[in-house]
């Protein structure tokens, strides 16, 4: 199991690379909203958001171009050698998502924080991506890193929404939560493939809601009030 880094049943082979592509369309909309309200606003946060979902929408786009590659050379591949090169591009674009990933998860978490630093940014990134880098079982480390940011963020969003009842607020936490319990399923998936389809069902709703929230905060219209949820 250490050297598990992809767990996709046979039968879900091509359809978690088209979800591999919608969810970098739907980080990469997420993104560029954050940077609009950003831009009408100031807010730092909005910024910092925004930034995530850019590393966010980049991890799922460079694991959708490298999967496909990977499947393409797969269905050619005649030789051990020729299937050995595939399954270099489909490694390749899981690190490229683990690395991306993480730097956007970390950085929503960092945003929840009340204090911020560049030195307290980095230090949390480099000890996040040291516990893959240094783990034996990296499938593993990864979702186990993903579980403890995103609880987190969480409890970040949780206060958040206790202190104001904000509806684009509650948006954002189930959306959180989703995600959570989405990377919760991966790390079950090794033992049993279907928890893989169940944690891109979640992961679908989860950027689904934030856009959502998003949404509702442009069209408030009000710039006064314009904040990330």
């Amino acid at each position: 199991m250490g050297h598990i880094l992809y767990c996709s049943p046979q039968w879900f082979y091509g359809y978690d690379i088209i979800l591999e592509v919608v969810f970098a369309l739907i980080t990469l909309a997420v993104a560029l909203y954050s940077f609009k309200i950003y831009r009408l606003c100031g807010q730092r946060e909005s910024r910092l958001f925004g930034t995530a979902f850019l590393l966010i929408s980049v991890s799922y786009s460079l694991w959708a171009i490298l999967n496909g590659f990977a499947v393409s050379e797969l269905e050619n591949a005649r030789t051990i050698l020729e299937i050995e090169k595939a399954n270099i591009w489909r490694y390749l674009g899981v690190y490229a998502h683990i690395f991306f990933f993480l730097g956007g998860v970390t950085t929503i978490a960092y945003m929840t924080l009340k204090d911020k630093n560049a030195r307290l940014y980095s230090l949390l990134f480099i000890l996040v991506l040291a516990g893959v880098v240094f783990a034996e079982q990296k499938y593993l480390a990864t979702h186990i890193l993903s579980v403890i940011l995103l609880l987190y963020i969480m409890l970040g969003y949780t206060n958040q929404y206790s202190e104001n009842k904000n509806k684009k607020v509650f948006l954002t936490l189930l959306a959180f939560t989703f995600l959570f319990l989405g990377r919760f399923e991966f790390i079950f998936s090794p033992s049993k493939n279907v928890f893989y389809v169940v944690g891109h069902v979640l992961e679908f709703a989860a950027y689904l809601l934030i856009l959502t929230s998003l949404i509702m905060v442009i069209k408030q219209g009000n710039r006064k009030k314009i904040t990330v949820p």
